[in-house]
């Protein structure tokens, strides 16, 4: 059996804070809207985004991220990675309130990692 490579934690993570954000109203879908892509783009993007995002995103709300860390504790199977997130509003209230609600999301330790491993979408190659 093949390994899939292009999973990733952080990809599962930015879906489900996206459906949080957008389920809180803090940010609205319809807003990222691409007519080039022909769908939603979420505005939870690494930090290595293409240049053409700067474009689209310009004056709208959205969040860069960037692992930091990756080590790996006593039993190799568990694996601990740190995200920076970094947001962006033209409105420091905007940010204040992303920030807020991000904390509230993922401060809860073990409930937190619980609702991420409920979450519908989620791969079940992870477990947080």
């Amino acid at each position: 059996m093949t390994a899939d490579y292009k999973l990733d934690a952080m990809l599962e993570l930015r879906k489900f804070l996206w459906s949080k954000i957008v389920s809180a109203g803090i940010f609205t879908e319809s807003n990222y809207y691409s007519d080039n892509v022909g769908s939603t783009i979420i505005p939870i993007i690494p930090v290595q985004q293409a240049a053409e995002m700067n474009q689209f995103l310009s004056g709208k709300k959205h969040i860069v991220y960037d692992k930091i860390g990756l080590s790996y504790e006593d039993n190799w199977l568990i694996c601990c990675e740190q995200i920076l997130f970094t947001i962006y509003a033209t409105d420091v209230s905007e940010i204040n309130e992303i920030r807020n609600f991000m904390t509230d999301q993922f401060r809860r330790m073990d409930n937190s990692a619980s609702d991420l491993n409920k979450f519908a979408t989620m791969s079940n190659k992870f477990k947080f």
